[in-house]
C-alpha cells in the first residue's frame, strides 16, 4: 500500500514558482528547490519528476492561475477601463516595492522556450489566451468594436506592450518608465 502524501501540492507548486521565477531555469539549483518546498530531494523528483518537468508543472500552474486572472479582469465592464486596470497594476506593483521579478510567463519565453518544444508550445498558447483577453476587451471600446482586424492588431500591440513592460520591470525600469509606456500602449485604445 502506497503511503498517503505528507504535504500539500499546491503550497510545493507555489515553492517551485517563486524559486523559477526568481531565478530563471538555469540559475535554479536542485538544492534551492528541497529547500524552499521543505521536501527530500526523493519526495520531490517522486512527485513532479526531473528539474525540467518540475518547472513545466510551476509554470502550468502559474498560467492556469495568473493567464486566467489577468483575462477576467479584461472580461470585466468597460473594455478601455479593463485594459488600464491590467496596465496601471503593473505600475503601482513597481510603486509599492514589488513587480521585480517580471512575469513568470514573460521570464519563460526568453528562458526557456528558445530551448524546449514543450515549454514553447505552453508559452505560445497562453500568450494567445493572453492576446485574446486584449482583443475581448478591445471588442466593447467605440473604436474596436466593429473591425476584427483593427482589433485583432490592437490587441497584439497591447501583449507586446505589457510584455515589454514586464521585462523593462525585472530589469530594473522605474515606475515613471513604465507608465510611459502604459500611456503609450493605450493611446487610441479609446477614441472613437
Amino acid at each position: 500500500m502506497a503511503r498517503p502524501r505528507s504535504y500539500d501540492p499546491d503550497t510545493v507548486l507555489d515553492a517551485l514558482i517563486s524559486q523559477f521565477w526568481e531565478k530563471g531555469f538555469d540559475a535554479t539549483s536542485t538544492r534551492d528547490l528541497v529547500e524552499a518546498t521543505h521536501l527530500f530531494k526523493a519526495s520531490l523528483y517522486g512527485a513532479f519528476g526531473d528539474k525540467r518537468a518540475m518547472y513545466r508543472a510551476a509554470l502550468g500552474r502559474y498560467i492556469d492561475r495568473e493567464v486566467e486572472a489577468a483575462y477576467a479582469m479584461l472580461s470585466e465592464g468597460n473594455g478601455v477601463d479593463a485594459i488600464d486596470a491590467l496596465f496601471s497594476r503593473v505600475v503601482e506593483e513597481i510603486r509599492q516595492g514589488g513587480g521585480r521579478w517580471g512575469c513568470f510567463l514573460c521570464n519563460a519565453s526568453s528562458d526557456v522556450a528558445p530551448f524546449n518544444e514543450v515549454i514553447a508550445a505552453r508559452v505560445a498558447e497562453a500568450f494567445a489566451r493572453f492576446t485574446e483577453g486584449f482583443a475581448h476587451a478591445l471588442s466593447r471600446t467605440a473604436r474596436y468594436a466593429d473591425s476584427t482586424t483593427a482589433r485583432q492588431t490592437k490587441a497584439a500591440s497591447l501583449m507586446a506592450h505589457y510584455v515589454g513592460m514586464r521585462v523593462m520591470a525585472r530589469g530594473g525600469a522605474g515606475a515613471d518608465v513604465l507608465q510611459a509606456i502604459r500611456d503609450d500602449a493605450l493611446r487610441e485604445v479609446g477614441d472613437t
